[in-house]
């Protein structure tokens, strides 16, 4: 047996002994006990009892206090154990294990626990470059300030310690600023600035770069400003006698002088001009205002009227000073303003509002503290709304103040008076009609031309072609009723006109005259002594209407001369009986009497006188 262990032993008369081992001095043993055997008889039994030892193995081992422990023994036994973060020590682990007799061991674990560290590194970098960092362990870490909001910062990483355990590295990063630093100087004229080795003679700016104190790369901004020589001219009267000082110089006598001063702010020199002239009398105006019912004291003297007053008096310098005083009254002012304000609108008048039209009073003072008394009249502008109607036709506009309207409807526009300035309604009621098509039918002479005059005064005209001429259709547009542009197609017939010949005989101390049924007459008379037969040609009107072209062919019949020879008694009368009916007589002079000739008219063969 295990000397950890108890032996015990049944025989098959039902004895039973145990045996416990001591267990710092044990030995082998004999145990002597009764038995029975087969026969039944009692017999003894020697146990010769060896016992095994058992052992208590020291294992040593080492971890980190932030990994755990696992241990599993030769009979299966797992041990596992995890160090406290915050308190930690090195431990005893005892467990039990089998050793090579098949008895339960102790195995006692030393286990050492190595600490890991939080170390705290301090680096300094600038803030337009970026920080790098490299642990023992491989691992890598970058930061890169922020170039407008920057600030000191903490950085955690892990890093290996010399016990091979993870430790925490606190990298406190300081970020140094990069500075733009404004540098100032001042020159004077004709003088010179030198920067790093160049010289500068004029006012300028120019940027130089420079690493400060801490190693950053910096800019400073250099302003260079040249101040010009100042030249200064001062006008100082004096009496007799006295002398005027500056700046550590007297001056007793008239004329210019120049100083050259030092400004003390600059540096430079300024040139100061100063002119001395020496009277005997200084003369002074001094200008008052008072209001109506004040007074003012200059010198001793109170004035309380507008005047002009001269006061004769004595400087310090015991010159004679001739002083003019000009006195001025105020009245009390009285001040009418009339503002026009839209209905709901405020006017403010020295820090008052008035909203309602009337007439207000307001108290104030002048500059010089008179009383001054101010009137608003107030008016009001009402907001005027107006309507109008408008019709229109379809397909057209009305358009007013830049906006235009086609369909029919209500519309309102809200515009402002230039007058006054204020908002008016107008309302604008839009009727909308619609046009028509139509019919006329009209007729003319193909030698006239057809216009048509529509009530809207529109005309349209057309004039057939005199070789080619149809009907046509005429297309214009008139106004209705409601005074809408509506289509009128004329449909046109056009009659043909006529050109018919008529002949004519007249005889050639004749005329000859037609008159046609449009009333037109025409007249003709030959020539007496170079006559021919003619044509005329006239117009006259057809079955139709129309002007139609009558050619009249006209025959010229010639008139005869004839001489007769007849003889009489004085006492006694002719007479003459023409074959045109014509009756002629002669009575000759019963005291007086000649021969004598007679014309008269006789008709020829063909009708002529």
């Amino acid at each position: 047996i295990c000397r950890n262990a108890y032996f015990t032993y049944t025989g098959n008369n039902g004895n039973v002994i145990n045996y416990i081992p001591r267990r710092t001095n044990f030995n082998d043993t004999v145990i002597v006990t009764t038995d029975r055997t087969v026969k039944g008889c009692d017999s003894n039994v020697v146990i010769n009892l060896h016992i095994n030892d058992t052992f208590r193995t020291q294992r040593y081992d080492t971890i980190c206090r932030n990994t755990y422990f696992s241990y599993t023994g030769n009979n299966g036994n797992v041990i596992n154990y995890i160090p406290h973060r915050t308190n930690f020590n090195d431990t005893v682990i005892v467990t039990t294990d089998t050793c090579r007799f098949g008895c339960d061991s102790n195995v006692v674990i030393r286990l050492h626990i190595n600490d890991t560290f939080r170390t705290v590194r301090y680096d300094t970098i600038c803030r337009n470059a970026y920080f790098n960092y490299t642990g023992n362990n491989g691992n890598s870490i970058n930061y890169i300030p922020n170039r407008t909001n920057f600030s000191d910062t903490t950085i955690l990483t892990v890093n290996r310690t010399i016990k091979g355990c993870d430790s925490t590295i606190e990298i406190r990063l300081h970020v140094n600023d990069t500075f733009r630093t404004q540098r100032y100087d001042t020159i004077c004229a004709g003088q010179s600035f030198t920067f790093e080795g160049t010289q500068y003679w004029n006012t300028t700016t120019f940027v130089y770069p420079y690493s400060s104190v801490r190693h950053c790369d910096s800019n400073v901004v250099v302003n260079i400003w040249m101040n010009d020589t100042i030249r200064d001219t001062i006008t100082r009267i004096i009496c007799p006698g006295t002398t005027f000082d500056t700046n550590g110089q007297s001056y007793a006598l008239a004329g210019q002088y120049t100083q050259y001063l030092r400004d003390n702010n600059s540096g430079c020199f300024n040139d100061l001009v100063i002119n001395v002239v020496v009277s005997d009398t200084l003369r002074d105006t001094v200008y008052d205002t008072i209001c109506t019912s004040g007074s003012v004291t200059i010198n001793s003297e109170t004035y309380s009227r507008a005047g002009v007053y001269r006061q004769l008096l004595k400087t310090p310098s015991n010159c004679d000073l001739a002083l003019t005083v000009f006195i001025a009254v105020e009245d009390t002012i009285r001040d009418t303003i009339r503002p026009v304000i839209c209905a709901g609108a405020t006017h403010t008048e020295n820090g008052v509002g008035y909203t309602h039209q009337g007439l207000y009073r307001q108290h104030l003072h002048t500059a010089a503290g008179c009383d001054s008394i101010q009137y608003i009249d107030l008016s009001v502008n009402d907001t005027i709304r107006d309507t109008i109607t408008r019709i229109i036709c379809a397909g057209h506009t009305f358009d007013t103040n830049s906006q235009s309207f086609s369909q029919q409807g209500q519309y309102t526009q809200y515009l402002r008076n230039n007058a006054t300035g204020c908002f008016n309604d107008l309302v604008i009621n839009i009727v909308v009609h619609d046009t028509f098509r139509t019919q006329r039918y009209d007729t003319i002479c193909r030698n006239t031309y057809f216009s048509y005059t529509g009530n809207n005064g529109n005309t349209v005209s057309y004039i057939p072609n005199r070789e080619n001429f149809n009907d046509t259709v005429i297309v214009t547009t008139n106004r209705t009723v409601l005074g809408c542009d509506s289509n009128v197609v004329i449909n046109l017939h056009i009659n043909d006109t006529f050109r018919t010949v008529r002949y004519d005989t007249i005889c050639r101390n004749a005329y000859f005259t037609y008159t046609g049924n449009n009333g037109n007459s025409i007249s003709y008379i030959p020539h007496r002594e170079n006559f021919n037969d003619t044509t005329i040609i006239t117009i006259n009107r057809s079955v139709k209407g129309c002007d139609s072209t009558i050619e009249i062919r006209l025959h010229i019949n010639d008139t005869f001369r004839t001489v007769r020879h007849d003889t009489i008694c004085r006492n006694t009368y002719f007479n003459y009986t023409g074959n045109n009916g014509n009756s002629i007589s002669y009575i000759p002079r019963r005291a007086n009497f000649n021969d004598t000739t007679i014309i008269t008219i006789n008709r020829s063969v063909k009708g002529c006188d």
